[in-house]
């Protein structure tokens, strides 16, 4: 599977939301050996008026979300596809084999986040419904992150975007 991660702003239900996926993911998805979907959603303290982390925020849920992906997806036997940030809230989506000691490693990789609350979920989701319903981007977002990525590559060839 290739890794292919970006981002995205959109709308949950009418609120602001900031997307980080794996659009590689959708290349094999639904991956049978991954049939079981997992989240770990993660409450922070400060938000601004959309929901999202003030900056003294970032740096600590980046670590922690370095932790989840490096203690659950590590040994393979789950893939992490995406967050969603809303609401003062980071949810992060993974993709588990069926034998996988969930709640076990997910308190391993947060002991050292204890100033964050969480709570965490795993259940039968072979169909991977959360990740192409729910994360992936739809076709507006996709242009807009292809267009994103051309822009980036005409400015790293050194085309002066202001000029006709």
């Amino acid at each position: 599977m290739n890794s292919n991660w970006d981002f995205y702003l959109c709308e949950v239900e009418g609120r602001p939301a900031s997307m980080l996926v794996d659009i590689g993911a959708a290349d094999a998805a639904p991956d049978e050996r991954y049939p079981r979907m997992g989240y770990v959603s993660v409450a922070f303290d400060a938000a601004d008026e959309n929901g999202f982390p003030l900056s003294h925020d970032h740096e600590s849920l980046a670590h922690l979300e370095d932790a989840l992906v490096e203690n659950l997806s590590g040994d393979g036997q789950c893939l992490y596809v995406g967050r969603c940030i809303l609401d003062g809230r980071m949810d992060c989506i993974f993709y588990a084999g069926k034998d996988v000691a969930w709640e076990n490693k997910v308190q391993a990789a947060l002991e050292d986040f204890p100033a964050f609350a969480w709570e965490t979920g795993v259940h039968d989701e072979p169909g991977w419904n959360t990740y192409l319903e729910f994360l992936y981007p739809d076709p507006a977002n996709m242009l807009e992150i292809q267009n994103r990525r051309a822009l980036r590559r005409l400015e790293d060839m050194g085309d002066d975007l202001e000029e006709p």
